[in-house]
């Protein structure tokens, strides 16, 4: 009996456990083909338009700056000034977080997935024979 080809073992192989992901390979497909090259760079610049206007943006008409990256939604003469800054820090996160996810959606629309061939030739590459 001829023994079995040897196969490199996988990470889960070595320590029973699969890295999860938090996109699925059809979230993962749906942001690529929807927010990667010049057409997803137009529809990141409308999201972000939409969820983080902005004063500094000049393309912001007149009548939307109260809707500036949710500090036009407090009114800060009616707050005590013990919270102004509190409040101010969280609006301040909220906005960091919403832009962190953009350029997120950005980098994962923009990084090529790889192929079969493309992980086999870069474990070739990495083995250390």
């Amino acid at each position: 009996m001829a023994p079995a080809p040897a196969q490199p073992a996988k990470l889960e192989d070595i320590i029973s456990y699969v890295p999860e992901t938090y996109f699925s390979d059809d979230e993962l497909a749906t942001i690529r083909a929807h927010f990667g090259g010049p057409e997803g760079a137009k529809l990141l610049r409308l999201v972000k338009k939409a969820l983080l206007p902005s004063v500094f943006d000049p393309e912001l008409p007149t009548e939307n700056i109260a809707q500036d990256a949710f500090m036009g939604l407090v009114d800060f003469k009616n707050v005590p000034s013990e919270e102004a800054k509190a409040l101010a820090m969280g609006l301040q996160y909220i906005v960091k977080g919403i832009a962190g996810s953009l350029i997120n959606l950005k980098h994962i629309a923009n990084v090529k997935a790889d192929s079969p061939a493309d992980i086999a030739a870069r474990m070739e590459k990495d083995s250390t024979k």
